[in-house]
């Protein structure tokens, strides 16, 4: 509204000084010399207001100009902000896409090779505390999920499944501190129990007190218990807590699946 009302005021300003300038040309006709000299004055006094009229004129024409080029790139700005935010959203929608595709490709190349028969989930929720840890996955009984099943990632041991619904399954991390497992010193076949303590790392108890342990030692499931088979990576020695007039030696682990980016895992079922 703003900007036609501007622009009527400037028509008429174009048509009053093209109608002074039209007077003033008839005047110069009109009158002799001799009446030149009295009309002079006026006629000076109508070449100033032409002159100051054509100098506002050019003044507007400019800010209108200026006014009109500011509204045109206000415009194509905000249209290159929709254009950039839509670019971004994109982006992160093929990143997202990409990580989600390398890590299933990891865990179906660990499957293709894998002698368990192995199911597929996704984590959908978790439940952490300073000593329970539990995950939810989005598969169940009706899926032939059932209490005590182990699960996995491509790169070692999650847990067990606690319990069930027919659509999901809440699964007990092995930082648990009621996680207990038979585990077994790759390298030297030394064999103790695996517990959670409720943090990011395990403690390994009841390993002789004479055996060779290293940090960097990988563990593993020993079979023993029933629960977990035997040869899963559990994680690596990180820690040896040795006294001489004790029987055993303590062993601390540092788990090699991830716990606090852990989206996709497996569930065994045989």
């Amino acid at each position: 509204m703003f900007y036609k009302t501007k622009k009527s005021r400037h028509i008429y300003l174009l048509l009053f000084i093209v109608f002074i300038s039209l007077l003033l040309i008839t005047l110069s006709y009109k009158f002799s010399l001799d009446q030149y000299r009295f009309t002079y004055p006026i006629s000076q006094v109508f070449s100033e207001l032409s002159q100051f009229l054509q100098s506002l004129y050019e003044n507007i024409a400019s800010y209108l100009s200026i006014f009109t080029e500011y509204r045109r790139i206000k415009i194509e700005n905000q249209e290159l902000k929709r254009a950039i935010s839509l670019l971004l959203n994109e982006n992160n929608t093929l990143k997202e896409k990409l990580s989600y595709y390398k890590r299933w490709n990891k865990m179906l190349r660990y499957k293709d090779t894998s002698s368990f028969n192995l199911l597929p989930a996704n984590v959908i929720g978790r439940e952490p505390s300073n000593w329970f840890k539990y995950i939810f996955i989005d598969k169940g009984s009706d899926d032939g999920i059932r209490k005590d099943m182990p699960v996995i990632t491509y790169l070692g041991l999650v847990g067990k499944v606690k319990a069930t619904t027919p659509k999901t399954a809440k699964v007990m991390l092995i930082l648990d501190v009621k996680s207990s497992l038979g585990g077994m010193i790759q390298r030297t076949r030394d064999i103790g129990v695996i517990e959670g303590l409720g943090k990011n790392y395990l403690k390994m108890i009841y390993i002789n007190n004479q055996a060779n342990i290293k940090r960097g030692d990988v563990v593993i499931t020993s079979g023993l218990g029933g629960i977990y088979p035997k040869g899963i990576v559990v994680g690596e020695v990180f820690k040896i807590d040795k006294e001489l007039d004790k029987l055993y030696q303590k062993i601390y682990i540092v788990p090699r699946v991830d716990f606090m980016h852990l989206e996709e895992v497996f569930v065994i079922k045989e």
